[in-house]
């Protein structure tokens, strides 16, 4: 793959390979349904809330999401823990759905901009100001100088999809690209869950590396369901297998409904 200046894949975590080469077409999505008044009450952690506010950054594909969707996908997530956390364990020991948190496939909140060698050196000399058409809260409050190269890195206050940052700063005078700053990785690591909501139900994919087996649960009716944990190298899959692949193929290409 041809890296674009500084903006590709180059925040650098541990290792990974690729989990299945092939681009799937993303799914349709439906809108998650109101909690419904019988759900048990859970208690969240502040590591929780920011969990699933960067996951609904990364469903909803919106530039910020709504604090329904939000306080779904908390729920969602955390209900899934409560009920498997004993039970699904990983060598009898460490909890499969506590390994990791979730992690969107780029940084939120940061872009990796290119400008053009006039431009760079307005931004360089602090005369940029073409940005200032955007809210406060759009405008960044940090950047690198821009190299040589042309690029600098964008930082934003709050939760953004940088994506939606993208658009909008690729449309700005002298900027040449904009992009998200996504992780990439090498040897065996990996995003720890690969989420897909099919219908109005989610369905989550749980792992210990690339290398290591993987956990498929889904829900059905509002209630989760443990389908299976295989081995990818294994010579007999399950017929599961191939909906689990869904969720980790499409992951990384998710933008959003259309």
């Amino acid at each position: 793959m041809e890296k674009r200046g500084i903006g590709s894949l180059t925040t650098i975590i541990l290792l990974s390979i690729p989990l299945w080469c092939t681009v799937c077409k993303r799914d349709e999505i439906s809108p998650i349904t109101e909690n419904p008044p019988h759900r048990i009450q859970l208690s969240y952690s502040h590591e929780d809330s920011l969990e699933a506010m960067e996951f609904a950054l990364w469903l909803s594909g919106k530039l910020r999401p709504t604090d329904s969707l939000v306080s779904e996908l908390l729920y969602n997530l955390n209900y899934l823990r409560f009920v498997y956390d004993d039970s699904v364990r990983y060598r009898d020991s460490l909890s499969v759905l506590r390994w990791g948190g979730f992690m969107a496939p780029w940084v939120v909140s940061q872009l990796a901009v290119k400008f053009d060698s006039v431009t760079a050196q307005l931004v360089n000399s602090g005369r940029y100001d073409a940005w200032d058409q955007f809210e406060a809260s759009l405008r960044p409050v940090y950047f690198d100088s821009v190299d040589i190269l042309g690029w600098t890195w964008l930082k934003f206050d709050g939760y953004l999809n940088p994506r939606r940052l993208g658009e909008l700063y690729s449309a700005l005078p002298g900027v040449i690209y904009a992009e998200p700053n996504g992780w990439g990785f090498a040897g065996f690591a990996t995003f720890p869950i690969f989420p897909r909501l099919v219908g109005n139900n989610m369905t989550y994919v749980f792992t210990r590396g690339s290398a290591g087996p993987i956990w498929y649960f889904k829900y059905v009716d509002d209630e989760p369901y443990y389908v299976g944990t295989t081995y990818r190298c294994c010579d007999t899959l399950p017929n599961w297998l191939s909906e689990a692949r869904i969720n980790m193929e499409n992951f990384t290409y998710w933008d959003g409904p259309p």
